[in-house]
């Protein structure tokens, strides 16, 4: 029998063992969901205004995207370094003192990054940010509320709550940043601190919202890093001037550019993700998706040659390349959907994976960002240059590349232990099969 038809047999066959469904228990998802949701508003409020932030506070053009990635590396490693701590504390005191305790510093820090002197305390504060356990948390106990059966659709809900956090976070960053003589008297216009504080009004709100997920009664107790190395660039990019490299747009429509793109996201997902996952599996999904950031990188160059030439073309193709975002970033829920099921046979290790993860996934992403904010700034301080111009999009598909490779490999390793274990299964009569083999 050849590869292909005794791949094919081994699908037809485990279909029949697919889990028994179950129904999504929404009295446990929907505050998990809320607080994915208020934490992303947290993190995402900073990113329309934090190159206008750095300018004012005298940092040279040349530097800002450096700086920029330093604030987000720092917050990055930050987590990293408390997340198996956070894990150990969500086992021994529950979830939701976890939440409580560990929300008092990130708050704290949240509302003083607005009333910053220096560059060096915006690195500080968002660094502090980072102590928050909601990364681990909310990853933790959407895990603990999923079966393999309804495992799809609710981490297709999960992924797109961070996007409406981060969609409202950029919108009232870009709407709140800069409010003197801007907006009216009742929103703070007319406030003479917002004189002498222009970015602290984001902060307030941003520290304000936190307070909500605590009211939320829970019913039970990294691809990423070519993904956030993009965020980081993409912040600068959108601000700086069109001779330095950049797009020039300003912050509201930074703002708005953020939150269109990250609605998209959350209309696209719920309702392509189970399909294409249950027609493809999650590995080749995974695959799939990951292998649309090689065109979404190779068009950042168009844009930024568009801008100084024809901005209704900048518009399309800058549209074209954020629509196709929206579909790598339904890689975040397929890891998710893998790395969950992994566990489905321990759920007490299950606590300590999600930290494993994060930390995985923050140093990599602070690599990330710090690596391709410094490339930026190279790119854009001396030179005119074609080709130093490109070198942070050459490094975002070089980072790109090799997590592309590894979903190749995954899709291979699980194709070949469904046929192993389907071979297993016939020969003993046949078991319960987990979900990631099952729709291979």
């Amino acid at each position: 029998m050849s590869s292909r038809s005794s791949t094919s047999s081994t699908s037809s066959s485990l279909s029949t063992l697919a889990p028994t469904p179950v129904h999504i228990p929404w009295a446990c998802i929907l505050p998990i969901l809320l607080f994915r949701i208020i934490d992303a508003l947290s993190f995402s409020l900073i990113f329309p205004y934090i190159s206008a932030y750095l300018a004012s506070l005298g940092v040279p053009p040349a530097d800002i995207g450096l700086y920029a990635g330093l604030a987000e590396g720092a917050l990055m490693a930050t987590e990293a370094a408390c997340a198996t701590g956070w894990a150990r504390f969500a086992d021994r005191y529950g979830r939701r003192p976890c939440v409580l305790a560990g929300s008092v510093l990130p708050v704290f820090a949240m509302l003083r990054l607005g009333f910053c002197k220096s560059a060096g305390e915006i690195i500080l504060w968002r660094a502090l940010w980072g102590t928050s356990p909601s990364g681990t948390l909310s990853r933790l106990m959407i895990g603990e509320s999923t079966h393999p059966s309804n495992r799809a659709r609710i981490m297709s809900l999960f992924a797109p709550c961070f996007n409406v956090g981060l969609m409202t976070g950029t919108l009232l960053g870009g709407m709140l940043a800069q409010p003197t003589g801007r907006l009216p008297a009742w929103l703070g216009g007319a406030a003479t601190i917002w004189e002498r504080w222009p970015f602290g009004l984001p902060a307030v709100a941003a520290a304000f919202y936190p307070s909500l997920s605590h009211s939320a009664s829970w019913s039970r107790r990294d691809q990423r890093v070519f993904t956030f190395s993009y965020d980081a660039i993409f912040a600068v990019y959108t601000y700086n001037a069109v001779e330095r490299g950049g797009l020039g747009l300003p912050l509201p429509t930074i703002g708005t550019l953020y939150s269109a793109f990250a609605l998209g996201y959350v209309v696209i997902t719920p309702l392509l993700l189970p399909a294409l996952q249950a027609r493809l599996g999650p590995a080749r999904s995974l695959t799939l998706t990951l292998s649309t950031w090689l065109l979404i990188i190779c068009g950042l160059s168009s844009t930024q040659t568009l801008a100084g030439t024809d901005q209704a073309a900048m518009w399309v193709v800058l549209g074209a390349q954020m629509g196709m975002k929206n579909i790598a970033n339904m890689s975040w829920s397929l890891c998710d959907i893998i790395n969950t099921s992994l566990f489905d046979e321990f759920q007490e290790l299950f606590a300590t994976a999600c930290a494993v993860v994060l930390i995985v996934g923050a140093l990599a992403r602070a690599l990330g960002v710090v690596s391709a904010g410094g490339l930026y700034s190279v790119s854009t301080a001396s030179s005119t240059s074609l080709v130093v111009r490109q070198l942070p999009w050459l490094w975002l598909l070089a980072l790109s590349v090799p997590v592309i490779f590894f979903a190749v490999r995954l899709r291979r390793g699980v194709e070949f232990s469904a046929v192993e274990d389907a071979s297993d299964e016939k020969a003993q009569g046949g078991s319960k099969m987990g979900l990631l083999d099952a729709d291979v």
